[in-house]
């Protein structure tokens, strides 16, 4: 598994020794949506937000440090990143818990079609009705002509992709990301 890692890191994530091949043949250092060349100055405001002495009371880490670009850490779960979870997803089907898989349209590091092919070759008691299922539209407000995603949904899993939409889909598109995982927890319909 640290193979594939870090042939990953060479094509795309770039984090460890040098650029990634992603960058070298796009020149765009941000893998979270195609339409970025770089890491938006908006995400710099969660860190400011996290660093405040007030939020970090209130979240109760003490002096602990934030950062959510350690290497170190990504090293620690180097073993981890490749390893497949699909027996693990497959239990759980089984086991008849709803399951969401979402994916935003302009994601490049976890594409709708990675995800979609992933769930293809699940092996669970509700693969043919997922293999058979179609695609149906979803608006946040069913009134509304503008459409918000795809959906398709066999037994207690679900597929939902993203229009207009990266990688950080609470970002790109937060009123759609509320409005998906809200439907999906109280169990109402997309």
């Amino acid at each position: 598994m640290k193979k594939a890692a870090q042939i990953f890191d060479e094509l795309l994530d770039g984090d460890f020794d040098k650029q990634s091949y992603f960058y070298n043949a796009t020149g765009l250092n941000f893998y979270y949506n195609i339409l970025y060349d770089r890491q938006p100055d908006d995400f710099n405001y969660y860190p400011k937000f996290l660093a405040s002495a007030k939020t970090r009371q209130s979240i109760h880490v003490g002096n602990l440090h934030y950062g959510d670009d350690s290497i170190l850490v990504e090293e620690h779960l180097i073993n981890d990143m490749m390893a497949s979870v699909s027996s693990w997803i497959e239990q759980l089907l089984n086991a008849n818990y709803r399951l969401m898989f979402y994916s935003g349209q302009l994601d490049i590091i976890v594409a709708a079609p990675l995800t979609e092919n992933f769930l293809k070759h699940l092996k669970w008691k509700g693969t043919k009705q997922y293999h058979m299922a179609q695609r149906s539209i979803y608006r946040v407000n069913r009134n509304d002509p503008s459409v918000a995603g795809y959906v398709r949904q066999a037994g207690n899993l679900y597929q939902v992709i993203i229009r207009n939409a990266g990688h950080i889909l609470p970002y790109d598109q937060p009123k759609v990301a509320l409005d998906m995982i809200t439907r999906f927890v109280k169990n109402e319909s997309f």
